[in-house]
Formats: structure tokens, C-alpha cells, sequence
């Protein structure tokens, strides 16, 4: 990878394909950066109202960093505009959580959006460490799902045959 350059992508024309323009149904403030190598794009961040809503690296060019600067970029271009930067993963994408960790993002919580339910990211730091948050709501997620196994009774009527 030569030097790594980032530009703006303008919200308007995102939204003209339609896979994001169904995605950003309703968001405001679209706006997209494209990272460029040698002029040639291989990465792309879309964000909407400092919300990180995509994130895609070309696969010949993943695990060199270009996702990570895509995301603190963002982090640094954002005060500028106000927004606190925040980020929605599944409770499963390991990969997008250890993302926003290693580009400076901080582990909030659980984020209920629409029917939408995951963990929530921030730019800015709430107290103690991501790691030490995670783990406790993992522990608590895995001791809830303990408690609900052994509460669960099922009653057998006896059958007469």
C-alpha cells in the first residue's frame, strides 16, 4: 500500500445506490469517505449523523489498517461538526467490535434502535475500560441465560395408554 489518502464523498450521491439508499432511509447528514490507493478506491465509511452505518475494505486490501484510519478519520473529522461519533455492531460482529476498539472507539452498552439491538460504541470515554464493560455484560448475559434455563419449568401431563 502507497500512502493512503482520504476525500469526502458527498451524501447525495451515496444514497443513489440503492443498497444505501434503503439503509439511510430516514438518516440525515449522509455524508461517505473513501480511502484511496495510488487514486484508486479501496475502502468506503458511510456515516449519518455521526452514526458509522458502513464500513467496507476491498478484500485484497484487508489487514492493512484502511478500515481503522476510515474509522478515526471520522472521530477526528466529527467534533468539527458537532456530532459525537457512535457505532451499532450485532452481539456477534467480533470483528467490527475490535474495530472500533482499535481505532479509538470506547464499548458503551446495549443499543435498542428500531428493532435493532446490539452493542453501542462511542468516540468518547465513559469510565472504566472497554475490555472490563464487555466482560461484565458478557457475564451477565451468560448468567441471565442460566437463570432462565433453570427457572423454565415444563409440566407433562401423564398420558393413559
Amino acid at each position: 500500500m502507497a500512502g493512503i489518502k482520504i476525500r469526502e464523498i458527498d451524501g447525495d450521491f451515496i444514497r443513489r445506490f440503492d443498497h444505501f439508499k434503503i439503509s439511510l432511509e430516514g438518516w440525515d447528514n449522509v455524508v461517505g469517505y473513501a480511502a484511496l490507493d495510488l487514486n484508486r478506491p479501496v475502502g468506503i465509511i458511510v456515516v449519518a449523523n455521526g452514526r458509522l452505518h458502513h464500513v467496507y475494505v476491498e478484500e485484497e486490501s484487508r489487514r492493512a489498517g484502511i478500515a481503522t484510519q476510515l474509522v478515526q478519520y471520522v472521530i477526528n473529522v466529527a467534533p468539527k461538526n458537532s456530532v459525537p461519533v457512535c457505532a451499532v455492531t450485532s452481539f456477534d460482529n467480533r470483528i467490527a467490535q475490535a474495530l472500533f476498539i482499535k481505532a479509538g472507539m470506547n464499548f458503551w452498552g446495549r443499543s435498542i434502535f428500531g428493532d435493532s439491538v446490539g452493542w453501542l460504541f462511542r468516540a468518547a470515554k465513559p469510565s472504566g475500560s472497554s475490555e472490563s464493560i464487555i466482560a461484565r455484560e458478557v457475564a451477565l448475559a451468560m448468567d441471565a441465560e442460566r437463570l432462565i434455563k433453570s427457572v423454565l419449568v415444563m409440566e407433562v401431563a401423564p398420558v393413559i395408554i
